[in-house]
């Protein structure tokens, strides 16, 4: 799951996948934690997509705003350019 997660995020943005990795295993310490403590499988399964639902929303709101527009297709551009080049390390 969190390859799979990771290569779309690599895929689609070029980017995130580390920040991907440490959203995924926080949300699967959280979830274990939760088990432990009796919690349903299905009550944490309808948390995260309750949380996703919200999540969406937050970007479709953001979508509409010039200025984050505009950064967002700056850091785009230089993200694509860096990729394009060899790592300095």
């Amino acid at each position: 799951m969190i390859a799979r997660a990771t290569t779309t995020q690599d895929e689609i943005t070029g980017d995130g996948t580390t920040t991907n990795v440490l959203y995924i295993g926080e949300l699967l310490k959280q979830a274990e934690r939760f088990i432990a403590e009796g919690s349903h499988p299905r009550v944490i399964t309808e948390g995260f997509d309750i949380a996703k639902k919200e999540a969406l929303q937050v970007a479709v709101f953001t979508k509409g705003n010039e200025h984050d527009l505009r950064l967002l297709s700056f850091w785009r551009r230089s993200k694509s350019h860096m990729k394009d080049q060899e790592r300095p390390w």
